[in-house]
């Protein structure tokens, strides 16, 4: 891609199972997303480009890219969120680019074609949930969106969790200890309500902040990341960064139950947010 025209779910297809291939066989969602950036020479402008809730629209195609792969059984993901390609998709992969970008996106649109109502109106229920949320989590103070940050990082196996940031210090927010399995670190945790995109400076004085501290960080926004944030988080030689944008946020809080009953067509509990 090297125009400036926002990709769309197809041009994702065959670059998502390349990406899961390359990767071992399965990825996160935000390792496919890095990948795919580079893979597909998305750009910050690209990246930038959001709706008015400030979800990358170039996100959202993605995440398409892999329902779809994931309907026509080329693509499945675990319960935590991790993709795998199937044997039906490293076969597919063994066919010439060409051939395979055209057939694979026949298969879908064909797919689609047949379940084009369902499938339709379930996109517009995500896009809808979603820019609810991220609207309702803008709305909240500040030190409600850090004890609900707090709240998901507990279910996702965090501990010894303590808010330590004041307002406009532009650092830390949280400290904490992951668990997994018989290890544990100490993490810094930093959690803001943007409507638009973080840039590298952010994630530099994030970092800074995190000297002497903790060597592992974590960046939670409802906005989103430029390209040059996502490099910079990941950077040699330098602590590495973990980035949950707000798609990714909302995905998480679906996850947990956490004030939306993802069993309930992703319905809000409004009462949730404001009690926090």
């Amino acid at each position: 891609m090297t125009d400036q025209k926002l990709p769309k779910q197809e041009d994702f297809h065959l670059p998502t199972l390349q990406a899961i291939q390359k990767l071992g066989g399965s990825a996160t969602v935000s390792e496919l997303k890095d990948a795919l950036i580079e893979i597909c020479n998305i750009t910050d402008e690209q990246l930038e480009e959001c709706y008015k809730d400030g979800d990358p629209k170039v996100y959202f195609e993605m995440s398409w890219a892999r329902t779809s792969l994931n309907k026509i059984g080329f693509a499945e993901n675990s319960e935590r969120g991790v993709w795998s390609i199937t044997k039906k998709g490293v076969e597919f992969l063994k066919a010439p680019r060409d051939e395979a970008e055209k057939t694979l996106n026949k298969i879908i649109n064909e797919y689609y074609a047949t379940n084009s109502k369902s499938s339709n109106q379930k996109r517009k229920e995500i896009k809808i949930w979603k820019k609810e949320l991220l609207e309702i989590l803008k709305k909240i103070g500040p030190n409600a969106f850090e004890r609900l940050t707090m709240r998901l990082l507990r279910e996702e196996g965090f501990e010894k969790l303590h808010n330590i940031g004041k307002p406009g210090d532009g650092g830390i927010d949280i400290l904490g200890e992951w668990h997994i399995s018989l290890i544990s670190f100490p993490v810094s945790v930093q959690c803001k309500r943007y409507k638009g995109s973080v840039g590298p400076d952010q994630i530099r004085d994030f970092r800074g902040a995190m000297a002497g501290r903790t060597d592992h960080g974590l960046f939670i926004t409802t906005g989103a990341f430029t390209k040059s944030a996502r490099i910079e988080a990941s950077r040699d030689g330098a602590p590495k960064i973990n980035l949950i944008n707000g798609e990714e946020l909302c995905d998480l809080l679906a996850k947990y139950q956490l004030g939306i009953d993802e069993k309930d067509s992703f319905k809000i509990d409004k009462s949730f947010f404001e009690s926090i």
